[in-house]
């Protein structure tokens, strides 16, 4: 076979291009509408230029990178370089720039249409892309569900991409060939079932009137951002509560003591009894909506904070998926007897931040304009202060 008119890779000759699109695709995913509510309006996506600090958080539990919360960099562990290398392999097959090897897979014309006109596509028709990508990176063409000539109970019968995504069964590894970077995201776009989502950590104190009450210490993670002094800004709650209050209580409870108007969706992330959960309001609508994590959920509404207190002595808050505000939560005390019906605020240093600042650095910038009349942006910080205060 003649291979000349292919263009041999060269050397670390496609990284920029790769850092390129994989840095658009990260802005993308991480981005929020910050467009008007006005029906018709055309979305104004806004992200910040960093990695996603939950994202290396989690690469962190799994041992994939190292170093110590809140660096500016980390070390990626043998691990993480080696699903590194699997999953660049991956995308280049999909986009066309062959694998590690040289080998080449011509689907970057595929990759492009489908591509083109994404912000078009229905939720249902962006999984069929995504799935669509998955079977061709996978050499399964039969799996593509976007090829009419594939019978749909083939695609997404028992033997097909998606229970090759989810499970191991008993395909073969050839069939399996390079699907295992993949699994545990083939729920793309979906939320998860209701079924799923467990009630209860903990039955034991279920129905029972607990007389306990528990301090927790919530500190506000911020970094290394500073006040315009130059100082590392601080911002901790310590708040009572009775241990029968669940864990949405929890989340209200600090929504009041950090002066949070309670817009935006959140999560408690905790560990118990070797279960890795992830809590979220079953009566939001839109919780547990585009569930990425591999985290067990739990319904926040219904586990007591009596559940997970005091065998487990911290847990972290999550509010905002755009400013990203971490609240890390640590058991100081228990009370074996208490008097108190609802969350009391028993202590605080450091002003919190005002809604939709922009996260951390955002905060430390409001600051530096807020504080400075001579600032050229301090006149309308005070008056979006003043708009956000009223809400």
């Amino acid at each position: 076979m003649d291979n000349s008119s292919e263009t041999p890779v060269e050397s670390d000759a496609w990284r920029d291009g790769m850092i390129k699109d994989l840095t658009l695709m990260l802005l993308w995913l991480t981005s929020w509408d910050e467009s008007s509510k006005t029906e018709g309006a055309k979305p104004l996506l806004r992200s910040w230029v960093s990695y996603s600090w939950g994202a290396v958080d989690a690469l962190r539990d799994e041992q994939l990178v190292e170093g110590r919360k809140g660096n500016k960099s980390v070390y990626l562990t043998e691990q993480g370089v080696g699903l590194a290398k699997a999953l660049v392999d991956r995308y280049r097959i999909m986009t066309g720039g062959g694998a590690a090897n040289g080998v080449h897979h011509a689907h970057h014309d595929m990759f492009a249409e489908m591509m083109e006109d994404i912000d078009t596509l229905t939720e249902q028709e962006a999984q069929m892309v995504v799935m669509s990508l998955m079977a061709r990176a996978a050499g399964r063409p039969d799996l593509d569900p976007s090829d009419e000539r594939n019978d749909p109970e083939h695609v997404f019968g028992p033997h097909g991409l998606v229970t090759m995504l989810e499970s191991d069964g008993d395909q073969s590894r050839a069939d399996r060939s390079g699907l295992d970077q993949f699994r545990g995201y083939a729920s793309y776009g979906d939320s998860t079932p209701m079924d799923d989502i467990a009630e209860h950590i903990d039955t034991k104190y279920v129905d029972v009137d607990d007389p306990r009450s528990f301090l927790l210490r919530v500190t506000l993670r911020l970094y290394d951002a500073t006040s315009p002094d130059g100082k590392p800004l601080v911002c901790w709650r310590e708040i009572e509560m009775p241990a029968g209050s669940s864990f949405t209580d929890l989340h209200m409870a600090i929504q009041h003591a950090f002066d949070w108007k309670d817009y935006h969706l959140w999560n408690i992330q905790l560990n118990s009894r070797g279960v890795k959960y992830q809590l979220e309001s079953s009566s939001n609508e839109n919780s547990f909506d585009d569930y990425w994590s591999r985290r067990t959920p739990a319904d926040a509404d219904t586990v007591r904070l009596d559940e997970v207190f005091p065998r487990s002595r911290t847990a972290l808050y999550t509010y905002d998926y755009g400013d990203n505000w971490e609240h890390e939560i640590k058991l100081v005390k228990t009370n074996k007897t208490s008097e108190i019906e609802h969350p009391t605020v028993c202590g605080s240093e450091g002003d919190a931040p005002p809604e939709d600042v922009g996260g951390p650095w955002g905060f430390a910038e409001f600051l530096k304009a807020y504080t400075d009349p001579n600032h050229p942006d301090h006149k309308s910080m005070v008056e979006w202060k003043k708009g956000i205060d009223s809400l």
